[in-house]
């Protein structure tokens, strides 16, 4: 695997054997924290979860001002095509 240069854009999917992560968009973020479901994404039970919440709001929410550089991830089982989980990560120092 080769390595990922941390100042570059991220791609928009990671892909493995059985996930794919995809860019969470603004749109579908608000979309999510007014508590409705996105067009074209499918939840698995439980989601969303509390840490998925966390990570949206983090994104776009109240808490948007504390996270400069704050990239968050849709976790998609690959074979089931439902959202199992949000991640998120900064590339703020």
């Amino acid at each position: 695997m080769a390595a990922m240069n941390i100042d570059a854009a991220p791609p928009e999917t990671i892909e493995t054997a059985r996930l794919i992560l995809r860019l969470i968009t603004r749109e579908e973020a608000v979309t999510l924290l007014e508590g409705e479901t996105p067009p074209g994404l499918t939840f698995a039970e439980g989601y969303p979860s509390e840490f998925s919440r966390e990570v949206i709001d983090i994104f776009v929410g109240a808490r948007a001002d504390e996270a400069a550089g704050f990239t968050p991830w849709h976790i998609v089982r690959r074979d089931e095509g439902d959202l199992i989980g949000s991640i998120g990560w900064s590339s703020s120092q």
